[in-house]
């Protein structure tokens, strides 16, 4: 796979991470908006490169184009690029922009129907993965991450997120259910553990937010909605770690036909925004975070607590 990624990370000729946003629909953000030590951050329309053939000049992807990578726009880890699988048209989602009605301004999202998926990965030989949640140079020894989802579910459940071991011995994930049900699973070493809320609509736009912290053992998943309501759940997972998690993925992909892809473990729906941060937030600032966010996007915010 090696060889197809330099052609997957292209930007356009010239460009930088600030030339490369095409997004009028994003909206600025207050000051002091994110929590500090972001990791990896994606917004739709900011950094999202159009669908181009191998040898063809890139550009940055406008609304109802092919996503062909999506970059990072966080200041530290140089570029966390998402990139679509096997350099297939198939499997790319598209960039659409929408004025949902429970959001206060047009909102760019990348649409996934089953089959397409975007991966992340910062190779473990790579110096910059000792910046990753579990690495070295962490903050401290856990993750959190937020992303405004909107699954699109049918009979089945959906995954929306996967942050991973590039050699699978660790991932926490997270899935919807059609019956309103979320669910957050960790995995470490041969032990997983899940946790489940219920009740929070999943045909909304949802800002979900993770946490796992090795030190106390925990994990937390939170569900907000854009009708003003949320939920919470726990789970005790072990304080060991499986090594560095350096892998992002959007849905699950196989080009092997024998062998394919779970419909449980692809996603259908559409993703705004995804942060991470390499460390595990304490509650307080966990929910300001996600009081900034929800105070941001959604008419009707709720409570902070």
């Amino acid at each position: 796979m090696g060889a197809a990624w330099y052609f997957w990370h292209s930007k356009p000729a010239g460009a930088s991470k600030s030339d490369t946003s095409s997004a009028s629909h994003v909206v600025a953000r207050p000051a002091n908006f994110l929590q500090r030590g972001i990791l990896i951050h994606y917004v739709a329309g900011e950094q999202m490169i159009a669908w181009s053939e191998p040898g063809k000049p890139v550009t940055v992807a406008k609304p109802t184009d092919t996503i062909m990578a999506w970059h990072d726009i966080a200041p530290i880890g140089d570029d966390g690029v998402l990139v679509a699988w096997d350099k297939n048209k198939k499997t790319c989602p598209s960039y659409m922009v929408e004025n949902d009605t429970g959001l206060k301004f047009g909102v760019g999202f990348a649409h996934f129907v089953p089959g397409q998926a975007l991966m992340h990965l910062m190779d473990k030989s790579d110096p910059r993965c000792s910046l990753y949640p579990f690495g070295n140079l962490a903050k401290s020894r856990g993750v959190t991450a937020m992303m405004l989802v909107r699954p699109q579910l049918r009979n089945s459940e959906v995954r929306c997120l996967r942050l991973r071991n590039q050699d699978g011995a660790a991932w926490i994930d997270v899935r919807a259910y059609p019956n309103n049900d979320w669910k957050l699973t960790v995995k470490t070493g041969e032990v997983t553990k899940e946790a489940k809320l219920s009740g929070r609509s999943v045909s909304q736009f949802s800002l979900v937010g993770i946490t796992w912290n090795i030190n106390t053992g925990k994990a937390v998943l939170s569900v907000r909605g854009e009708d003003g309501g949320k939920a919470r759940a726990e789970a005790v997972v072990p304080n060991v770690i499986s090594g560095v998690l350096n892998e992002i993925r959007l849905s699950e992909y196989s080009k092997d036909p024998a062998r394919p892809a779970t419909p449980a473990d692809q996603f259908a729906g559409d993703i705004a925004e995804i942060v991470v941060w390499p460390y595990a937030m304490e509650w307080e600032e966990r929910s300001a975070q996600e009081w900034r966010f929800m105070e941001f996007y959604f008419k009707v915010p709720g409570n902070q607590y």
